[in-house]
C-alpha cells in the first residue's frame, strides 16, 4: 500500500514539473519555495505536536525527509499551486484571492484525510476514528486553511520584496494565527468537537471574504486542463478509497461529503471554462 501511493504521486509530480517547464517556467520558483515551506512546516509541527492530543506523525515506512514523507511534500506543492492557478481563472479581487486559495486547498484535504488515516499513512494522537471529523482533528483543517492562506497571501503580495524570507515569515504568521484561534477556546469548548466549530466559523469568514469582494473584469484566464488533472487523483483517492476498503459503511456522511467535494471541484472546473467561453464571445 505504501509503494502504491508513493509511486503515483512521484509520477504525477514529474508530469507536473514537465508541464511547468514547457508552459509556465516562472512558476518553478514558486514550486521550489513551496517544497521548502512544506519541509519546514511538516517537520516542525510533527516535532512540536509530539505526545500531544491532536498531534500527528507519519508512517515510517515511507521515504522520509526528516519526519515527513517525500510524497506528502510533493502533494503539498501540487495542491497549493493548483489552488492558486484556479483562483486566478476567476474574477476575484487581489485581496480575496488568498482566501479562495485556502478554500480550494482545504477542499482537497477534506477528501483524502479520512481515508489516509484508515490506511495508516499518518496517525493522529489521542483520536479514535469516531472522534473529530471521523478520526481527523478539526485543527488539521484549521491548519490547512491558515497555512495555505498565509503563504499565498505573502507570495501574491510580497514575493519580490521578501524572497526567501517568505518561508519563515509564513510559518511564523501561521503559528501566531493558529494559537490565537485555538488556545482561547480550549477552556470553553471540548477540544475534539470545539475545533470543528472553529473550523466551521473560519469557513464562513473565508467565504464572506471572497463573496463580498468579487468584482467584474473583462478578461479571465482559462485554467489549463493539466491543473485539474493533477487534482483529480486526490479526489478519486478519497472517493474510491471509501468504497474499495469499505470505509463508507462507517457512516453515510463519509460517502456523501467525499462525493460533494468531488462534485464541487468538477463544478469549479466547468465554471472556469464556461466563464472564459462567455467572455470571449
Amino acid at each position: 500500500m505504501i509503494v502504491s501511493v508513493e509511486i503515483p504521486i512521484f509520477l504525477l509530480f514529474i508530469g507536473f514539473v514537465v508541464y511547468l517547464t514547457k508552459k509556465d517556467k516562472k512558476s518553478l520558483k514558486l514550486v521550489f519555495y513551496l517544497i521548502l515551506y512544506a519541509l519546514l512546516f511538516e517537520n516542525v509541527n510533527v516535532i512540536l505536536s509530539r505526545n500531544n492530543v491532536g498531534g500527528y506523525y507519519y508512517n515510517p515506512g515511507f521515504i522520509l525527509l526528516g519526519h515527513v514523507p517525500l510524497f506528502v511534500v510533493l502533494s503539498w506543492v501540487m495542491i497549493i499551486y493548483s489552488s492558486m492557478r484556479i483562483t486566478d481563472s476567476f474574477s476575484f479581487s487581489e485581496f480575496s484571492k488568498p482566501f479562495v486559495d485556502a478554500l480550494l486547498a482545504v477542499l482537497v484535504d477534506l477528501s483524502i484525510d479520512v481515508v489516509a488515516i484508515r490506511l495508516g499513512f499518518w496517525f493522529w494522537q489521542g483520536y479514535r476514528l469516531t472522534a473529530g471529523w471521523f478520526g481527523v482533528p478539526g485543527n488539521n483543517f484549521i491548519g490547512w486553511l491558515l497555512v495555505a492562506f498565509t503563504f499565498c497571501y505573502l507570495w501574491r503580495n510580497y514575493s519580490k520584496k521578501l524572497g526567501f524570507f517568505i518561508i519563515p515569515l509564513a510559518y511564523a504568521t501561521y503559528f501566531i494565527l493558529f494559537m490565537f484561534l485555538i488556545k482561547p477556546f480550549e477552556s470553553i469548548l471540548p477540544q475534539k468537537t470545539g475545533e470543528l466549530f472553529i473550523f466551521g466559523g473560519l469557513l464562513i469568514v473565508f467565504l464572506l471574504m471572497f463573496l463580498g469582494t468579487k468584482k467584474k473584469i473583462q478578461k479571465v484566464e482559462k485554467t489549463p486542463l493539466m491543473i485539474y488533472l493533477i487534482r483529480v487523483p486526490f479526489f478519486l483517492f478519497g472517493l474510491i478509497g471509501l468504497f474499495a476498503f469499505g470505509f463508507y459503511k462507517e457512516s453515510n456522511i463519509l460517502a456523501i461529503s467525499s462525493a460533494l467535494c468531488f462534485l464541487l471541484e468538477t463544478s469549479i472546473f466547468l465554471s472556469s471554462h464556461h466563464i472564459r467561453m462567455k467572455k470571449t464571445k
